[in-house]
Order: C-alpha cells, then sequence, then structure tokens
C-alpha cells in the first residue's frame, strides 16, 4: 500500500502518519514510433506499488492493447520491450486512442483506487473523430487523469540523388540499364572496360529534421492541468508521473 510522507506534530511525542493512498491503476499509451518504443525500453516499473496495476497500449491510426490491466510488472515489462514501433504513420489519431485507453478501466469510478493514462507522443493528431475538449470532460467524469510526454518528431528531409532517367532512341524515358545502376550487393558493374560506373548521389548526406507537434502538444497539455495529470517536453519520466497520478 503506497502512503505519504511521515509529518512531525509538535504537540505529541510520536509522529502521525498521513492518510493511506489508493493503489494506482495506470494505462500507458505508446505512439507506434521507434522513438517512443526505444524510450520506453528503459522504463523502470519498480516505482510501482505493489497494490498498482498497469495496462500498455499502442497507437497510430488505430489503437490496440498490448497487454490489459495487470499486477505483474515482469510481464508488464516483456511487453514494453517487445514494442518495435514499425508500424507507425505519419499522423496519428491521439484523442480517439485516449477513449480507447479510458475504457480499459472496469465500470464506474471506483474510490478504493486512483485511476492514469499516460501518453508518449511525437506526432500531430489527424482526424476530427474525438476532440480535445470531448475527451477532458469524458475524462473528468470517469475520474481519470491524463498525463503525457512530448517528443518531436525526427524524420528524413533529403535523401541521396536519386539516379536520373534516359531516354532511349524510341523516345520513352525508362530507367538506366543493369550495367549503370547503383548497387549493394557483390561487386559493382563495370563499363566494359573494368571501370565502375559513377553512382549517383554518392556523398549526398541524410539529412533530418525535428517538428515539434505544437498544436496536440498544447492542447494535451491543457487536459493535463484540467484533469491532474503531468505534462513534460523531451522527457520521460515515469516516476514523476507515478507519484502525480497517486497523488492527485
Amino acid at each position: 500500500m503506497r502512503s505519504a510522507t511521515l509529518a512531525l506534530i509538535f504537540t505529541v511525542p510520536l509522529l502521525a502518519q498521513a492518510p493511506i493512498l489508493p493503489p494506482l491503476d495506470i494505462v500507458v499509451l505508446a505512439e507506434d514510433s521507434v522513438l517512443v518504443a526505444n524510450l520506453l525500453h528503459s522504463t523502470r516499473l519498480d516505482v510501482l506499488d505493489k497494490d498498482d496495476r498497469i495496462a500498455l497500449m499502442a497507437f497510430s491510426k488505430g489503437s490496440t492493447v498490448k497487454l490489459p490491466f495487470t499486477g505483474d510488472f515482469t510481464l508488464a515489462m516483456k511487453a514494453i520491450r517487445k514494442l518495435d514501433g514499425k508500424r507507425g504513420g505519419r499522423n496519428v489519431l491521439l484523442w480517439d486512442a485516449v477513449v480507447a485507453a479510458a475504457k480499459l478501466f472496469p465500470g464506474p469510478p471506483d474510490a478504493t483506487r486512483k485511476r492514469a493514462i499516460v501518453v508518449l507522443f511525437s506526432k500531430e493528431h489527424s482526424g476530427t473523430r474525438e476532440t480535445p475538449e470531448r475527451v477532458r470532460m469524458m475524462l473528468q467524469q470517469a475520474g481519470i487523469s491524463l498525463s503525457a510526454a512530448e517528443f518531436g518528431d525526427r524524420y528524413e528531409v533529403a535523401k541521396a540523388t536519386p539516379m536520373p532517367p534516359v531516354t532511349p532512341p524510341n523516345g520513352n524515358p525508362r530507367n538506366p540499364p543493369a550495367t549503370q545502376q547503383n548497387t549493394t550487393i557483390g561487386n559493382p558493374p563495370t563499363m566494359g572496360n573494368g571501370v565502375p560506373p559513377k553512382v549517383w548521389g554518392e556523398g549526398v548526406p541524410v539529412k533530418t529534421a525535428t517538428v515539434m507537434p505544437a498544436k496536440t502538444a498544447e492542447a494535451v497539455r491543457d487536459v493535463a492541468a484540467t484533469t491532474g495529470g503531468l505534462f513534460s517536453e523531451s522527457k520521460w519520466d515515469f516516476a514523476a508521473v507515478v507519484k502525480k497520478s497517486a497523488a492527485r
């Protein structure tokens, strides 16, 4: 059972203990991306109390339950480490995923347990099926706090220059002949004199950019503030989320 900090009462010679806090049910809602999966792999579940329960969901355009509520933290860690983030798209339905996560809690609010959702995301919400206002009202009515960790979405903005097409005598563009194409398997093709052909785009660096999901982050920050959750930028601190969720 999680307990609050002991307070010293100077009028009596004994230490007075604060009320015992209820156990926590928390859903980890992970965006289906390599970035978020890698961050979650370092999560320490030993910050949870023995009576707490955890569930795991992944989301992109849809959401998938990876693990229903369990008090087996070893099992939960195995489920987290199976996340690879390789099925996500450019945009996500974040608010729809939050609604789906809220449905994992059994029945009406239970005064004997705290309820929380923490979402990790790096992309803008895309879609209109659910809105921040509707989600906020739903969470407040269900007694669920929303915490979040937001990260920028890094992606490639420039790639090696592609090989241009060639135009044969009939005037129809087509791909270059095999003797002029770049290859990464076996020995490079030659042009008849033993000299490999020039590889188009060779030496051109791949650049990356970071795009922060500003509109979605602002809305999530607001919902977190009104439901008693914690919002952080570019930082994953599960211990802080658990502490905030349990103490609200």
